[in-house]
């Protein structure tokens, strides 16, 4: 690279570094190629020198190709470099805006001793079966040089359609033909919320309560007179005002949280205006129906206390949700995270949680935020048998979802992982973790038996290991732990770093192919619904992955681009006036 640059003088690389430096920003910014000519112009107009040449949505496209062909490279180097190299893949499948169904890949492995999250491909699926999808992974990997993937694959996460996880026909069997040792994992945000939505299904109360919000969020998002009453009435009110917002997404759990929680907090102002909709002469029959619908659940005392009740409950749940979404998190995370949950909503039923105890203290007998509520004789004993309902089948049915991290051998394994919950007692510590250290090796006896890995040298190097993080790493997390292990101790324990590597890049989640796919809806829009799969793939890459575009560096791609291509370049063109 450096040869090619200084090829050119310098005139010429400071004009293709504003050019790259455009382009990028246009990447980045998910704007049109067509619009590199006019931030061109732009900054012609306040001084800067860009020349005549390459000014065109055209050179734009091959500048950003460039761009992402450099950021593809380093992934490929990044990720065969190292030896021995494991490495996850989660994929996903999404129908985007020109009506192609795109499968998306990204890549887990370790960099500088931490778990990460790649982006990977994003191919066309030519049919939505099985084998179909499998091709697109497979021309996935080839696309970005890793001809030799199922050698360092260790593990597919996946949303748990049956097309990923079919016991003998989905792609995760017919990958095992060849990599026998393959994991399939179904992404934990997803199996929460099926556990969820098992859990309360059947309980009439939450059922009215979601229509209640649905029709909330339709009252005000398509009536911008229903919205405007509702703010000045707020405003009359001395009420701050908080659109209610719809309860579906991607991720239902937070969705349902964040619209029951503006109910809850502005319950005042939505009942007062849902009390003048039911009487006022100039609204719809369509919309007074559901104010009255609307008011017979807020002036009930038994649905106001379970709208309460359920805020604690969703709230506890989304908070496990997130959890569960982020890049970080790994195998042993689910379980603690996943405990925690379940002794909170168990806690519900004990004592109230922060939101109904508000709402139990604000209530003067019947009467709440100035509201005379509907109180039958038997709605605390049913309430009560509504919480015990709820709590108990929701935390049976998230032990039933998540059993398999108790059961599969591999992940319940991962408790390993955890280093601040080591036994203190030496005679503990001694034998602590070798059945895992055998189950693992036995587990990947083909894939560690291509790395030259000795189980012998592993149960040996385990207890050296053990023996260093408790004398020196004992209080620090169990990330920078493994980062410690990996940085300066790769050597010496080589054999049982190898299993530890594997346990880290295990896939408990998805969620980077659903961020995957909101950055590809934000770039092909019904304004860019002919961009190909291969103009889309560089874009992704640069929109997921790539840096800021004050902390951008085009020179590698400027080099790349200077060599290839069949014309030969002309920066310093002048067209005849």
């Amino acid at each position: 690279m450096g040869r090619v640059l200084r090829n050119m003088n310098s005139q010429i690389q400071e004009k293709l570094t504003k050019l790259f430096n455009s382009a990028y920003f246009i990447s980045k910014e998910n704007l049109a190629f067509a619009k590199l000519p006019e931030l061109c112009k732009l900054q012609m107009k306040n001084g800067l020198d860009l020349g005549e040449t390459y000014l065109n949505d055209h050179r734009c496209k091959e500048f950003i190709q460039s761009i992402s062909t450099v950021m593809k490279n380093d992934l490929h180097n990044q990720i065969t470099s190292r030896q021995p190299f494991f490495f996850s893949c989660m994929s996903d499948q999404a129908v985007d805006f020109g009506v192609i169904e795109e499968e998306i890949v990204f890549i887990r492995t370790l960099e500088n001793g931490l778990a990460v999250n790649k982006y990977a491909t994003i191919q066309r699926v030519e049919k939505s079966d099985a084998n179909g999808v499998l091709a697109s992974i497979v021309n996935g990997f080839e696309d970005i040089g890793m001809n030799n993937w199922k050698d360092g694959l260790v593990a597919i996460g996946s949303d748990g359609a049956s097309v990923m996880t079919g016991v003998r026909n989905g792609v995760i069997a017919k990958l095992r033909q060849d990599v026998s040792w393959l994991v399939g994992i179904h992404c934990v945000a997803h199996k929460l919320e099926l556990a969820v939505l098992d859990g309360i299904k059947d309980v009439q109360y939450f059922a009215d309560l979601t229509e209640m919000l649905k029709g909330l969020y339709k009252h005000y998002h398509y009536s911008a007179k229903a919205l405007r009453e509702l703010e000045e009435l707020a405003s009359v009110m001395a009420e701050g005002c908080n659109r209610p917002v719809n309860v579906t997404g991607s991720r239902w759990v937070p969705h349902n949280f964040r619209a029951l929680k503006v109910v809850c907090n502005k319950y005042k102002v939505i009942h007062a205006h849902m009390h003048q909709t039911a009487v006022s002469g100039n609204s719809s029959a369509t919309m007074q129906g559901r104010a009255r619908n609307v008011i017979s659940k807020l002036e009930s005392y038994k649905h106001v206390a379970f709208m309460f009740f359920m805020l604690d409950i969703l709230d506890e749940l989304q908070k496990l949700s997130l959890t569960f979404q982020k890049d970080e998190v790994a195998v042993s995370d689910v379980k603690n995270a996943l405990e925690r949950t379940r002794l909170s909503l168990t806690a519900l039923l004990a004592r109230p949680g922060a939101n109904l105890r508000k709402f139990e203290q604000s209530v003067n007998v019947t009467v709440f935020e100035t509201v005379t509520l509907n109180k039958r004789v038997n709605d605390d004993a049913e309430l009560t048998n509504l919480k015990n309902r709820v709590v108990n089948a929701t935390n049976q049915y998230l032990g039933d979802r998540f059993d398999n991290f108790e059961q599969d051998p591999v992940l319940s394994a991962a408790h390993i992982l955890e280093v601040r919950h080591w036994p203190n007692d030496r005679e503990q510590l001694a034998v602590f973790g070798e059945e895992e250290i055998n189950v693992l090796s036995e587990h990947f006896k083909q894939l560690l038996e291509k790395n030259d890995f000795d189980q012998e040298e592993a149960l040996s190097e385990w207890l050296d290991l053990k023996v260093l993080v408790k004398n020196n790493y004992g209080n620090l997390r169990k990330q920078a732990v493994w980062q410690a292990m990996f940085t300066d101790f790769a050597e010496r324990f080589c054999n049982v770093l190898m299993l530890i590597e594997i346990l880290l890049v295990l896939p408990v989640c998805t969620a980077c192919c659903e961020r995957g796919f909101s950055c590809m809806s934000r770039i092909k829009t019904q304004y860019r619904s002919k961009l190909d799969s291969v103009t889309l793939d560089y874009l992704l890459r640069i929109g997921i992955d790539g840096v800021s575009s004050a902390d951008f560096d085009p020179q590698r791609a400027i080099a790349l681009w200077w060599n290839t291509g069949e014309r030969a370049k002309r920066p310093n063109f002048v067209r005849n006036s």
